[in-house]
């Protein structure tokens, strides 16, 4: 969905925004691999989702900036989940993966998708309203498809 939301929505590149949503989740993934290895810390689910609620974006930084990944995809890694982040100047990264993250969160549940999305900087920042929204989410269903089968998704 970002390389999507990058194509249709600003003069980023698509290719960039891919890569930085399918590193988004880095942080989680590299915390469920570790879990085996404390098994008593991660016995409890409520303690398990609280860890990874507050420490996976760290994680992902970290990793992303071992990796030597474009500051580009650590910042918009970092800062995705910033409903208010404000910045100046046309969107950014952190933009794009921050409403494509919204947008497949809710594809399933466009009634609520409005609301979601409402007083969120991001979406202002690309102009996103319902009517986009749901162009975009109609249009992209076969593109989306094919990417995930591409990536044997």
């Amino acid at each position: 969905m970002s390389n999507v939301v990058a194509r249709r929505l600003t003069k980023l590149n698509p290719d960039t925004a891919l890569l930085a949503g399918l590193l988004h989740g880095v942080g989680e993934l590299y915390i469920l691999a570790r879990a085996h290895k404390h098994p008593a810390l991660f016995a409890d689910q409520p303690v398990y989702d609280t860890i990874v609620r507050d420490w996976h974006v760290s994680v992902a930084k970290a990793l992303l900036e071992n990796w030597d990944i474009s500051e580009e995809i650590v910042q918009a890694v970092s800062e995705f989940e910033d409903l208010d982040r404000r910045h100046s100047g046309p969107p950014d990264m952190s933009d794009v993966l921050t409403v494509a993250h919204l947008m497949v969160s809710y594809q399933d549940y466009p009634e609520s998708i409005e609301l979601n999305m409402q007083g969120v900087a991001a979406v202002q920042r690309l102009a996103l309203d319902f009517a986009t929204y749901s162009t975009i989410i109609h249009e992209t269903r076969g593109e989306i498809k094919e990417l995930q089968e591409a990536l044997g998704a």
